[in-house]
């Protein structure tokens, strides 16, 4: 009885430490705020390993989709800037899983279009060979707030 009270101590303390570490580990805006460059030339949509990467085109002026995409995205639950600014034409973003708080990464793009502007987003999970997803479902989701604005 003695080894599995020690067993699941250690597998709690282990667990909690894991967390802490998540939650913890600087969050290195230097490594994470780069230029996006697609796969591809153009609009389109990739999805890798533990990333998804989307541009687009939309008919609004630049400031106006800057403005309404970064208070789209900073109304995500547990989402942070953490580095640029409208002004600078790029932004990253933390969003952390809930229970967890692994942080996955967005940096956002946009550049004068012709009819408007072209949004490029990146989003990729620090840690892990998968994010199940769920980058690109929160982009998608993003993605639709702009055009259904």
């Amino acid at each position: 009885m003695k080894t599995l009270t020690i067993i699941a101590l250690v597998a709690v303390i282990g667990l909690a430490g894991l967390q802490a570490w998540m939650r913890l580990a600087p969050l290195e805006p230097e490594t994470f705020h780069t230029a996006i460059t697609p796969p591809e030339a153009g609009t389109g949509q990739w999805t890798g390993t533990n990333s998804h990467t989307e541009v687009f085109d939309t008919d609004r002026a630049l400031a106006d989709a800057f403005a309404l995409l970064d208070e789209t995205i900073l109304a995500t639950p547990r989402t942070t800037r953490i580095a640029g600014d409208l002004g600078s034409g790029r932004i990253t973003y933390v969003t952390r899983s809930a229970f967890w708080g692994f942080p996955d990464y967005t940096t956002v793009e946009v550049v004068p279009e012709a009819e408007g502007s072209r949004i490029s987003v990146y989003a990729r999970a620090r840690y892990g060979r998968s994010d199940l997803g769920v980058n690109a479902a929160r982009v998608a989701d993003w993605i639709a707030a702009v055009r259904g604005a």
